[in-house]
């Protein structure tokens, strides 16, 4: 919101005269969220453990892990990602004013319609990270987020947080509306925009949060129950690429299990792996063990180890600096992440699967996305996944407690999808999320302090506390 302040004190001379689709496409650049929230919620999550390296204790790193609130506006931080989602939203607001005053023509419905997907995402984000996880049950009187839809008038504005269910309701209105307006052909650079494939994607993501599992088809009808257009990360490997090569591939716009990437004004490459918490060795070895994987072989995955502090970061993120001329060395440092891709798509489709009854189907989704994935996979391992067998490597499921209702098979299927999800997304801040809407427990041991810090089921930090800063534009902070 700081952001739309100083947009705001600009004198209207110096503002860009939105009177073409071309400037009103220039400006809609910048309606993409520019930041990154890996940093603080993977460092709240199962991922995480003690490397009991002191001497790199990080301020950040280890407030978020000890589930406590952190204040301070620093890169990589809930602040930092508070006021770029805000500064999105403004300029997707921007858009959308200067399409209206131009008669809303045909001509711009393009642009129309990359504007409420870029708002439409940027709300998502924000009510998922700041509030509670959506349930039916209380999303009608629990504290969402600010949901801005008109382009500020006035230096200081005061904001009223509505409540989640106001929050997805706006969010919807945007997605239907924009997803069928998005054009592929209007862009340059499609791997950077909302493309009909990457809204789509965004509609599946909103859905599933919803837990509308008709809708989840729906939207994710084109890629399939056998998609060709998933992650292949035996391929990265197997390319023998170098740790900057390999994450540049992870996240670049013409891989074909990438629907959108955003550069992110980040050093997330950095943040979670120099504290004291991260990605132990003992957490590295879960995530790839066999016992998980479908086909009883390990996962096929690629760390990189800091000497600094022992812990493990996934390559997947390609990290650099645009320097301010050629005769400088200070810049900014960026990360190109991927923000919405045809892997999660399709693990929404087969939870969706999973609660039509199908498990017999949903095993074999579940076979098709980690064969490449998979640490010396052979064709013939696909037989070996049945119901049976994914029931088997699930003994219990009883801590999974979605708003949605499941009989017995059904959650150990669910635990199950989100094992593996946890594995294919490690580093990339998914588990938090599934943490919240499946109501896990979170538990962080301090080995040197030989203490235990739990994160509840039903927890009230698992909404992470606003920025004390935008305490004086009427946002209520989250209770505590």
């Amino acid at each position: 919101m700081n952001s739309c302040s100083e947009f705001l004190s600009e004198t209207p001379d110096n503002r860009t005269q939105l009177d073409s689709p071309e400037k009103i496409s220039e400006l809609l650049v910048n309606a993409y969220v520019g930041r990154t929230y890996m940093g603080f919620t993977e460092s709240m999550t199962d991922n995480f453990a003690d490397s009991r390296r002191l001497d790199v204790t990080e301020l950040g790193n280890s407030k978020y892990f000890r589930f406590e609130d952190n204040e301070l506006i620093e890169f990589d931080s809930p602040a930092w990602y508070w006021e770029t989602c805000y500064s999105a939203i403004a300029h997707s607001n921007q858009a959308l004013e200067a399409i209206d005053k131009l008669g809303n023509p045909a001509s711009l419905s393009a642009q129309r319609g990359e504007a409420l997907m870029t708002r439409a995402y940027s709300h998502f984000m924000l009510v998922n990270i700041f509030s509670q996880a959506y349930d039916p049950n209380t999303a009608e009187f629990e504290l969402g987020v600010p949901y801005v839809k008109e382009v500020e008038t006035n230096l200081i504005v005061n904001y009223k947080r509505k409540t989640i269910q106001e929050v997805y309701d706006l969010i919807e209105a945007d997605i239907l509306e924009g997803v069928n307006l998005v054009d592929d052909k209007k862009y340059k650079k499609k791997g950077f925009h909302f493309t009909r494939a990457a809204a789509k994607a965004m509609a599946v993501r909103f859905y599933s949060a919803k837990a509308d599992w008709d809708k989840v088809l729906e939207y994710s009808t084109d890629l399939g129950d056998a998609p060709g257009k998933l992650r292949d990360v035996n391929a990265l490997i197997a390319a023998g690429l170098g740790i900057p090569e390999f994450a540049q591939r992870w996240a670049a716009a013409n891989e074909d299990n990438n629907l959108l990437i955003v550069a992110g004004n980040s050093v997330v490459d950095q943040t979670i792996g120099i504290g004291r918490f991260g990605i132990t060795d003992q957490v590295k070895d879960l995530l790839v063990d066999k016992k998980g994987n479908p086909f009883g072989k390990a996962w096929a995955e690629r760390f990189v180890q800091f000497t600094r502090s022992g812990t493990y970061v996934p390559n997947k993120f390609y990290a650099y600096f645009v320097f301010e001329g050629s005769n400088t060395t200070s810049g900014t440092p960026y990360v190109a992440t991927v923000a919405l891709s045809n892997d999660e798509m399709y693990l929404s489709r087969i939870e969706a699967t999973i609660m039509k009854g199908d498990l017999d189907k949903a095993a074999k989704m579940i076979a098709h996305f980690s064969k490449d994935k998979t640490a010396g996979f052979v064709p013939s391992d696909l037989n070996r996944v049945t119901k049976a067998k994914i029931l088997s490597l699930v003994p219990n499921a009883d801590e999974y407690e979605p708003f949605f209702a499941l009989d017995t098979d059904q959650r150990k299927f669910f635990k199950y999808v989100a094992e593996v999800r946890r594995a294919a997304f490690v580093g990339e801040g998914a588990r938090w999320f599934d943490i919240k809407r499946f109501n896990l427990e979170v538990r962080h041991r301090l080995l040197i302090e030989n203490e235990e810090i739990v994160l509840g089921k039903k927890d009230n930090r698992k909404a992470i506390q606003v920025p004390a800063q935008v305490a004086q534009y009427g946002v209520v902070p989250n209770p505590r």
